[in-house]
């Protein structure tokens, strides 16, 4: 760049930008490279189970508010009628 007449301070800020860029650009492939690692980690870990009802699909769920809103949804929607019991 220098024989093409670029200045040293252009030069410079070419440089730390360049840097920057691939800096951020690492960051985001080793997390990405992180995050599949993780994925996979999680995937043998977690037992298969076969969902055959509604019922087996609400039991897996973790969260009690969500499981226990989605339970009261599921029994208006088949029923007509709001659950009495908890699911």
């Amino acid at each position: 760049m220098r024989e093409h007449g670029v200045d040293e301070t252009t030069i410079e800020q070419i440089r730390i930008d360049d840097r920057a860029d691939f800096n951020s650009n690492r960051r985001f492939y080793h997390w990405t490279s992180d995050f599949g690692k993780y994925l996979e980690g999680m995937a043998d870990r977690e037992q298969t189970t076969e969902l055959k009802t509604v019922d087996d699909l609400l039991d897996e769920i973790e969260d009690e508010t969500l499981r226990t809103k989605l339970c009261i949804g599921h029994c208006l929607w088949w029923t007509g009628i709001p659950c009495k019991s908890s699911c």
